[in-house]
C-alpha cells in the first residue's frame, strides 16, 4: 500500500515530469528501492525527504508538507546522539524513547509545542 510520503513524492514526480526511474537515477538510488520506500516496504531514510526537496528546488512549502508526510509515513526513528554530548541530553533522548508509548497525547502536544518554540 502507498503511504502518504509515496502519494507525495509520486505527486512531485507528475510535477516534474518524471518516471521512478528517472527520479531514482537522479537521487543516486535503484527504481526498485524507491518504489519499496513510496509503498512503505522500506524506510525512509533520515534526511531523505529535505535531499528531495533539495534535488527539486521545492518550496518551503512543499518541503514542509514532504517532511510532514514522511513523519507520517515513517514506521522507525533513529536519534543519533553526538558522542560528546552531556549527559543530561543522551539521558534525556533514552527517556523520552523508551517512555514514548507511556506518554499520552496531551503531554507530547506541549511537549511539541516547547520544541516548535525552540525552533
Amino acid at each position: 500500500m502507498i503511504t502518504e510520503f509515496g502519494k507525495y513524492l509520486r505527486k512531485i514526480r507528475i510535477e516534474q515530469g518524471l518516471r521512478l526511474y528517472d527520479m531514482a537515477k537522479s537521487l543516486g538510488r535503484s527504481s526498485a528501492w524507491l518504489s519499496y520506500v513510496e509503498t512503505g516496504r522500506k524506510s525512509i531514510p533520515v534526511g531523505f525527504a529535505d535531499e528531495i526537496a533539495d534535488k527539486y528546488n521545492l518550496a518551503e512549502k512543499q518541503r514542509e508538507e514532504l517532511n510532514k508526510a514522511a513523519s507520517k509515513s515513517a514506521k522507525d526513528f533513529k536519534l543519533n546522539v553526538a558522542t560528546d554530548a552531556s549527559e543530561t541530553r543522551i539521558n534525556a533522548a533514552y527517556a523520552l524513547a523508551r517512555k514514548f508509548e507511556d506518554i499520552d497525547d496531551e503531554t507530547l502536544g506541549e511537549f511539541l509545542k516547547i520544541l516548535n518554540e525552540k525552533t
